[in-house]
């Protein structure tokens, strides 16, 4: 089934770009001389048919979530209204595409932070966007997101929803579908380390360590010395990590974003986490229990860069997955970097952005071809004078 929800306008998309190429396409803003949305995240969502998914973008404007999703060649926008009458939509927490019971149809969930304080979700039940209240951690209010992200059990098992947030007392926070009903843990603090629970999100993903076995929840976030620590499910425990920093004389680095590298010849994957002091980027990559950083140049123009998305893209048909990061520069006018593979950043052309919303300025998702073997990426941002949301992609 196609998600969507009080249907808004329409944009026709140009022809497909020639590999390589990027195509850029204002979509504009739906509400009326409204500010510029914050990106909660972009997800594949599948549609009628199975095989196939299309790039959604879910974004807070003015209260509400609105998405923005690509079909039949044409851009949309619907939205799902407030989370109640009387709470709006006030911080991105996250967005996963799970599924609640073994068997049954995925579905996007989105995770909020209301007016009210609490944690909120919202996910289709049937053919209607339902807003679920998930409260608060027993600790006290939501500080501010680490990530979601939905973790399988094993090969064709239901992805449950995985949400860590960081909480006014400065521990980690984990809430979770059980499968049953919606569970909240505390996760505490790295040993020995204090954490500013403001500035410490680098991100969530899941680690395979088996072929076909069940995938392991992984949260990656940074405490006030600068390490890069790494709260993860083994098997059999949580248990904190210190992966340290790549330039110890150096301090306050911020999170880019985490992503899962599969490869589908040892039908495994590895991890790698990106962080910036300031514009130049490094990239923590754990194999196994072990790994280690390697510099990812400096983006230039800027002091400094914000994330736009952190993706895996094939670039053959058997080989493993690499990294896209995409980021935008804070104090200046200019465009998408792309880089993420040796110390080489792009710039994508005909893009302009200036990361004034932090972090929240957009995202990326890769959307595979259901009859070849081509991936298409999706980088969206909220940027411009105007206040609007634009797209750019690019094919292969």
């Amino acid at each position: 089934m196609l998600l969507t929800a009080l249907a808004l306008s329409g944009a026709v998309a140009p022809a497909r770009a020639a590999q390589t190429d990027w195509q850029i396409l204002e979509l504009g803003n739906p509400v009326p001389g409204a500010p510029a949305g914050v990106a909660v995240g972009a997800v594949a969502v599948q549609t009628d048919q199975a095989d196939t998914r299309v790039p959604y973008l879910f974004s807070i404007l003015a209260g509400e979530i609105f998405m923005t999703y690509r079909y039949d060649g044409r851009w949309q926008w619907a939205k799902t209204g407030p989370p109640s009458g009387r709470v709006a939509a006030e911080l991105p927490i996250g967005v996963v595409v799970g599924q609640p019971l073994n068997g049954q149809a995925e579905r996007p969930y989105v995770f909020v932070r209301g007016t009210d304080g609490h944690l909120w979700v919202c996910s289709l039940v049937g053919v209607d966007w339902v807003w679920t209240d998930l409260g608060t951690p027993p600790g006290g209010d939501i500080v501010a997101a680490v990530g979601a992200v939905a973790v399988h059990d094993g090969q064709g098992l239901a992805g449950r929803p995985y949400v860590f947030v960081t909480g006014a007392d400065g521990k980690l926070w984990l809430t979770w579908w059980t499968g049953r009903d919606w569970h909240w843990d505390d996760r505490g603090t790295p040993p020995g380390a204090v954490v500013n629970p403001y500035y410490a999100r680098v991100g969530v993903t899941v680690r395979q360590p088996s072929p076909g076995g069940p995938e392991h929840p992984q949260a990656f976030l940074l405490d006030v010395r600068g390490d890069l620590w790494r709260h993860g499910w083994d098997g059999s425990a949580w248990r904190w990590t210190n992966h340290g920093r790549p330039v110890p004389t150096v301090a306050w680095p911020h999170g880019l974003g985490v992503v899962d590298l599969p490869d589908p010849r040892t039908r495994t994957s590895h991890v790698a986490a990106y962080t910036a002091y300031g514009a130049q980027v490094f990239a923590f990559d754990l194999y196994g229990d072990t790994g280690g950083w390697t510099p990812q140049g400096v983006v230039t123009g800027t002091q400094w860069v914000d994330p736009v998305g952190v993706v895996a893209v094939r670039e053959n048909r058997v080989g493993p997955a690499v990294p896209r990061v995409h980021v935008a520069q804070l104090d200046a006018v200019g465009p998408i970097w792309q880089g993420g593979t040796g110390q080489t950043w792009t710039p994508i052309r005909g893009t302009s952005v200036q990361s004034a919303g932090g972090r929240d300025t957009g995202d990326s998702v890769v959307i595979d071809s259901p009859s070849t073997a081509d991936q298409t990426t999706y980088v969206f941002f909220w940027a411009g004078k105007r206040n609007n949301l634009t797209v750019a992609w690019s094919a292969g």
